[in-house]
C-alpha cells in the first residue's frame, strides 16, 4: 500500500496488489465546506490519473459532508470526465449508516456522465472488495 494523499478529511492509498485506489473519509469530513470537498475529490481524481486504476474503494462510513446539488453538478462536469478518461470502471462504496450523507454520495455518482462507471454500495469492506475483484 502506498499513501498518495492524506489530509484531515481523507486518506487516498494505492493498493497495487488489489488493483485499486482506496479512499477513506474521516469524521472531520463533517466540517468540510464545498471548497474543501472539491479539493479533496480532485485529489481522488489525481490518484486515478497517476495510477490509472480501474477501481476505487471508497470507505464512507465516517463521511459527514452533505453534497449539495451545486457541488454534484460541479463533480459531474469536473471529476467524472477525469475518471472516464483513465478508464475507471467500478466504484464500491462502504456506506455510512446515516442515510442522508449516503444519499448525497449516490446522487453524485448517478449524474449523467457517470453512466460508464458502475457503482455499488456495501455494508462491509469484504463485500466491496469481493465485488471489485469480480
Amino acid at each position: 500500500m502506498e499513501t498518495f494523499y492524506e489530509s484531515k478529511f481523507l486518506t487516498i492509498s494505492y493498493i497495487p496488489s488489489g488493483d485499486r485506489i482506496e479512499v477513506v473519509w474521516t469524521k472531520e469530513s463533517s466540517f468540510m465546506r464545498d471548497e474543501n470537498f472539491k479539493v479533496e475529490i480532485s485529489q481522488v481524481a489525481a490518484a486515478t490519473e497517476k495510477y490509472r486504476q480501474k477501481n476505487i474503494l471508497a470507505d464512507t462510513l465516517n463521511f459527514g459532508y452533505a453534497v449539495s446539488p451545486e457541488v454534484q453538478i460541479w463533480h459531474d462536469a469536473n471529476i467524472i470526465p477525469r475518471y472516464v478518461a483513465v478508464g475507471l470502471k467500478k466504484v464500491a462504496f462502504i456506506i455510512p449508516t446515516d442515510l442522508l450523507s449516503h444519499l448525497g454520495l449516490e446522487q453524485t455518482m448517478d449524474e449523467n456522465q457517470a453512466t460508464q462507471i458502475i457503482t455499488h454500495y456495501y455494508g462491509t469492506r469484504k463485500e466491496a472488495i469481493q465485488w471489485l475483484n469480480s
